[in-house]
This record gives C-alpha cells, sequence and structure tokens, in this order.
C-alpha cells in the first residue's frame, strides 16, 4: 500500500528535520501491533530476558526491546515490513529501502526520559542517512512521554570531534531535563517541540535530528510505540546492523561494516 509523501511534507522533512503523516494505521491494525506487543513482551518475560529493578519497579519489567523484525517470525514483524514504511522511506530516499532496526517502546507509568540523541550516531550508514518511522500505538502526550523533537538540528551534523558545532551538540545531546538545555532554550538558542500523536499517527525523522522523550509522569497510562529505522538500498557501510538489513520482500540484505564510524564516537547513545 502507498503512503503519498507530499510536496508539504518532503519541503518540512529537508527544512525542520521531521514530518507527522496522521492515520497512517487504522485502529484495526493498532489494536493487532498491541497484541503482538504483548506476545513478545510475554516471550521475553518467559525466557528470563526481563529484570526487575526495585528503584523503578513497573518501568523496569517493560524495557525497550530491539531489532525485534529479526529472529523468530511473530505479530510484529507485519508491520515493521509492512509497505506502508517503504513506501514512505522509498519517496524520501527516492530509491529502494531497507530496515535497518527496529524497536518496541513500551513507556511504562513512572518511565524516564529519553536522552537526546542521533539515530545516525548508532547506525553509522555510509553514505546516506538513517530515516526514522515512529508509529504512535497509545496517545502520546506531555504527561506519559511524547517524543520530543528539536527542529532544524539535523543542520548541526552528526556529533564527532571534528564537528565545528560540537560545543553546541555538547550541551544538546543530555537528558531533556538538562538545565544546559533549559538555558540554551531560554536564550532562544533552539526550540524543544512536544510532537502530540494519536494512535496510528507516523512520526517521520531525518538520522541527523536531534530527539528524545519526556518521562510518564502518569500513574495508569502507557505510551507504547514502535520505532522502525530505514536506509537507501545504496548504502555501503553500515555501523550496526551492517549484516542484517532486511528488503521489502523479507531478504536479508548484507552490507559492509562501516568499521570508522565508532572512532568518531564519544558517547554511549
Amino acid at each position: 500500500m502507498t503512503i503519498e509523501i507530499t510536496k508539504m511534507m518532503r519541503e518540512q522533512y529537508e527544512d525542520q528535520g521531521y514530518f507527522v503523516i496522521q492515520n497512517v494505521y487504522s485502529p484495526q491494525e493498532i489494536e493487532l501491533m498491541k497484541k503482538g506487543m504483548e506476545h513478545l513482551w510475554l516471550n521475553h518475560v518467559s525466557e528470563s530476558k526481563i529484570t526487575p529493578n526495585d528503584s523503578e519497579p513497573l518501568a523496569s519489567i517493560f524495557p525497550p526491546l530491539h531489532e525485534v523484525h529479526l529472529g523468530d517470525e511473530n505479530l510484529i514483524h507485519k508491520y515493521i515490513l509492512h509497505s506502508k514504511n517503504f513506501s514512505i522511506a522509498d519517496q524520501l530516499f527516492r530509491e529502494e529501502s531497507l530496515v535497518a532496526g527496529s524497536t518496541c517502546f513500551y513507556k511504562a507509568p513512572g518511565a524516564k526520559s529519553l536522552v537526546f540523541h542521533q539515530d545516525n550516531s548508532g547506525f553509522g550508514p555510509s553514505p546516506g542517512t538513517v530515516c526514522a518511522l515512529w508509529i504512535s500505538i497509545d496517545p502520546a502526550t506531555s504527561d506519559n512521554g511524547c517524543l520530543l523533537i528539536i527542529p532544524k538540528s539535523h543542520n548541526l551534523g552528526m556529533y564527532s570531534l571534528n564537528n565545528q558545532n560540537k560545543p553546541l551538540l555538547d550541551q544538546i545531546l543530555v537528558e531533556p531535563e538538562s538545565q544546559s538545555v533549559q538555558n540554551l532554550t531560554k536564550l532562544g538558542s533552539f526550540d524543544v517541540k512536544e510532537i502530540h500523536t494519536n494512535p496510528g499517527d507516523v512520526i517521520v525523522f531525518h538520522g541527523d535530528t536531534i530527539h528524545g522523550s519526556a518521562s510518564n509522569t502518569t500513574q495508569h497510562h502507557f505510551r507504547r510505540s514502535i520505532a522502525v529505522h530505514m536506509v537507501p538500498a545504496s548504502v555501503k557501510k553500515m555501523f550496526a546492523n551492517y549484516d542484517s538489513l532486511v528488503d521489502s520482500q523479507k531478504n536479508v540484505i548484507k552490507r559492509k561494516l562501516n568499521k570508522r564510524h565508532s572512532l568518531s564516537l564519544q558517547r554511549g547513545y
């Protein structure tokens, strides 16, 4: 199924580093994704892959689950490798795309904020960039930990020792509640935009766009989402998952390891 990327969406992606498409997935599809995330979580619990933490009794038993499109087939596979996702990325890249990574976020009540970061730092595609598709499963609000994006931050480039914007990036790539972020916001150096979404909406953002998420301060509301990371098929090297990219036909595609990428990183995102 094709999802049309309008001229306005493309322009916002290029200028602001992100855009939102509403109602990409139907309520029925969202219910199936919820069931898939529940089954995935139960499998991890039954296999003792989740360890409770007394300091975070609820959040610790609902950690993010990574690379869920790999391994045994599950209900989530269908939606991570859905033609809608490939359609969006293909249009932005102007070529065929590959799935480079996937994460199921449960964001339980009490879960802490997610540090500001850039996805390209983790995946290291060369040439090209990651494009992230953030699928909203629950309503995402200020209270339950919606996605936070810094518009136009993709223009700063990826964090590295030789990046001329390193001093500014040093102040931004921290916890969203950090004093340095608050100070820069007050000075008007940049804006932190809360992206409120409804189930079925998809936030699309550039691999260099700085983003994170707020804490879930509610007592009873999860903020589930699925992040799918795409790269152009023309990518030659990858830092992460270089040997396990997946195309629209579910074929596993291999690329060379980007060995130099990790040498430029000084942070553990």
